[in-house]
């Protein structure tokens, strides 16, 4: 209604209509807001009538306010996704080659003689014990420490049966042999040397021993019908034989 008394106030001062005066616009004003209430009365009656007779399908209502359109518009959401690349660097695996160096094996001969090393192998087994025969003409000190670096002994002689072992085996290879024996710790005093004992049994050529200080170890030689004979430990050289066992 506020909106219609502004249009003819509006409509009234341009000329429109040919209304100069505003007592004029005022007075169409009132006639205009006077036929609008009885409306707007007769309005509130009907719609009254029509609830109280459950017709409300049939009641004129007050049209409902114009409520613009209201546009609203989207914009489209754009998603980019940037594609990954993932990268493998090749592994490169280097196996070193592995080279074996093989020393060369120099082999020395030894300077001693190579003794046996199970029972009385290529000896000769007697009273249970093992003589290896030698043929290697050394004095008395390095035959006797060839045997000792061995592990035996020069022959020990404590019987008659012992001794004719021993004069048949040097007999049998034509040549002398160092025995165990001698007194270089106490002239005169005879010992065998690997054990400390005084020699008990002797089988002396006549005449020996007569070397005094000059020649104090023992030999059955040969030249005296493998008689015993003191001789000169650092001398002669004689062939020998080591003895394993006690």
């Amino acid at each position: 209604m506020k909106f219609c008394v502004a249009l003819v106030t509006v409509v009234c001062l341009s000329g429109v209509f040919g209304i100069c005066t505003v007592d004029e616009a005022k007075s169409l004003i009132d006639q205009i807001r006077t036929k609008l209430w009885l409306v707007e009365k007769l309005v509130d009656k009907e719609s009254e009538m029509c609830k109280e007779n459950q017709k409300q399908t049939e009641c004129p209502t007050q049209p409902p306010p114009t409520t613009p359109d209201t546009t609203t518009t989207t914009e489209p959401t754009t998603t980019t996704t940037e594609p990954t690349t993932t990268t493998t660097e090749p592994t490169t695996t280097t196996t070193e080659p592995t080279t074996t160096t093989t020393e060369p094996t120099t082999t020395t001969e030894p300077t001693t003689t190579t003794m046996p090393t199970t029972v009385c192998q290529d000896g000769i087994e007697f009273k249970g014990h093992c003589y290896y025969y030698i043929e290697k003409p050394l004095s008395w000190e390095s035959a006797n420490d060839d045997c000792i670096k061995n592990g035996a002994h020069l022959p020990v002689v404590e019987t008659e049966e012992e001794n004719t072992f021993l004069r048949d085996l040097a007999r049998n290879e034509g040549a002398s042999i160092w025995l165990d024996g001698s007194d270089d710790l106490n002239e005169g005093t005879w010992i065998w040397t690997s054990t400390g004992k005084p020699i008990t049994f002797t089988d002396w050529r006549v005449g020996d021993p007569d070397g005094a200080r000059s020649q104090n170890c023992l030999v059955i030689h040969s030249e005296y019908s493998y008689k015993w004979i003191d001789a000169s430990c650092k001398g002669p050289k004689y062939n020998y034989v080591c003895e394993y066992g006690s």
